[in-house]
Formats: C-alpha cells, sequence, structure tokens
C-alpha cells in the first residue's frame, strides 16, 4: 500500500460564518475554490509557501519507507 497523503479529507471553518467546509490537501496545491455550504461564501485555498506540500510529500515519502521496511522485516 502506498500512501496518498494528498487525499486526505480535512475540515476548516469558513471565515465568514464558521460552518466547517470540507477539503482535500491537493485542493490547496492546485489552489482550488470552494463554496461554504452554509453561507455560500467563496473560499480560495491556497499555499503560497509551499509548506504543506514539502511537508506531506516528506511524511509520505517516510510512511512509504516505513511501509517497505516492515515488509521486508515480515519476510
Amino acid at each position: 500500500m502506498l500512501w496518498d497523503l494528498d487525499n486526505i479529507t480535512l475540515h476548516a471553518p469558513c471565515s465568514r460564518c464558521g460552518y466547517l467546509v470540507e477539503f482535500q490537501l491537493v485542493d490547496a496545491h492546485t489552489q482550488v475554490w470552494r463554496w461554504c455550504p452554509c453561507c455560500r461564501s467563496r473560499i480560495h485555498l491556497v499555499e503560497p509557501d509551499g509548506s504543506v506540500s514539502g511537508a506531506v510529500s516528506g511524511a509520505t515519502e517516510a510512511l512509504n519507507s516505513l511501509e517497505e521496511t516492515i515488509r521486508r522485516l515480515s519476510r
């Protein structure tokens, strides 16, 4: 199993009404727009400095490496 943390579903409060809006990490990488289902405000997901992308990439690599190590140890 390869880990893909970009597809993890998260929730963040709408800046206008506070309703928890669902999104995935990949949405921030691709800078998509979401609608708040409560107040219909448009929310632009951005990642200006790439810090989330870098952290997700590093965590994904570490999890894949751990999984491969466990697989080798269990042979």
